[in-house]
């Protein structure tokens, strides 16, 4: 697929639009499709209808214009990393930067993308992180004393790498020039926000187009995990499971869940036996587990430590649980 530049547009969130003013998306290898088309549509549909506020955007690359997505789509982008840096070095208009990738590992392996960050923080640019390109941000020290959020899937090992970076499970957070979101479809609410601080008309004929019927808030919760999932189920189940999903590391027993949700023992086991086929402590465990695994895939934790984050009081239990849940041990597994 083909990219070729058109006339699309962004806001900067600390500053009004300006129809001669741009702003740049890096997109890399395995970045992904949905979260650009996020970005790309309802900018399209702003700038074709209201030209005379909405600014450009360009797709800028990696050392080559070809890039692929994580789903193997191949795009053509407007300039390469050299070519842009270039473009920066002439102050020509761009008012925003906006990072679309598939993990942090590879941002910080291109010298490239963070001379680029150190130079658009210092000329006060504003910044987004899309996905896990938050992960960048937070290690060069852009979110400290910050809130800041990421794909949920990664969301418990962004918390535990970076402990001055307030970690959000929502849908995007914005702190003066830098904002982070979850990626995907929360891209699309993220952009729409953005261009209704410019023109509510203008906002609202995007959501028209895209048959959208209103966006969601930045503080929605990511219907990810497990926990987030359990929508349709007794409210003093629901209570219960966000219970445990708070308290991992030093894990309640069932005496203290019930209290907690105001009914008895034998009523959570009920509702966990009835709702989710599972004991309320077979349950707790596969929340340990899911925690378990985001430690083990996305930091390099030792894996004791992994137990003891996860909530096992021992690494013998904490190995057989895996192990019974992921066919394999942990030690093969951060391999």
């Amino acid at each position: 697929m083909k990219h070729t530049t058109h006339d699309f547009s962004i806001t900067q969130e600390t500053g009004g639009a300006q129809s001669d003013s741009t702003i740049a998306i890096v997109v890399l290898d395995g970045f992904s499709t949905l979260s650009l088309g996020a970005i790309v549509e309802p900018l399209h549909f702003f700038r074709k209808k209201f030209p005379s506020i909405a600014p450009k955007f360009l797709l800028v690359g990696g050392r080559d214009k070809a890039v692929r997505s994580q789903s193997g789509v191949a795009f053509f982008c407007d300039e390469t990393l050299a070519e842009f840096s270039l473009r920066l070095s002439k102050r020509n208009g761009v008012l925003a930067i906006c990072f679309c990738c598939d993990s942090y590992q590879r941002l910080e392996e291109s010298s490239d993308i963070l001379s680029l960050l150190r130079r658009s923080k210092r000329s006060g640019m504003a910044l987004y992180g899309i996905g896990r390109a938050s992960w960048i941000f937070a290690k060069m020290g852009l979110l400290d004393g910050h809130k800041a959020t990421t794909h949920w899937s990664s969301l418990v090992a962004f918390s535990e790498s970076f402990s001055d970076v307030s970690a959000r499970n929502v849908l995007f957070v914005s702190n003066g020039s830098t904002t982070t979101c979850a990626g995907e479809l929360a891209a699309l609410d993220m952009i729409i926000h953005s261009i209704a601080k410019i023109s509510r008309e203008a906002a609202q004929y995007v959501c028209n187009q895209l048959l959208i019927s209103y966006p969601r808030d930045p503080d929605i919760r990511q219907p990810g995990s497990q926990v987030d999932r359990l929508r349709h189920v007794p409210e003093a189940l629901r209570a219960a499971v966000r219970l445990m999903s708070q308290n991992i590391e030093e894990p309640l027993s069932k005496e203290e869940i019930a209290n907690t949700c105001g009914t008895s023992v034998r009523s959570i086991e009920r509702q966990f036996e009835v709702h989710l086929g599972k004991s309320p402590m077979q349950f707790y465990t596969s929340l340990k587990l899911e925690r378990a695994y985001e430690l083990m895939s996305q930091t390099n934790l030792p894996l004791r430590e992994v137990s003891i984050a996860s909530g096992f009081r021992s690494f013998g239990n904490f190995s057989k649980q895996f192990k019974r849940e992921y066919r394999c041990t942990p030690s093969k597994f951060r391999r």
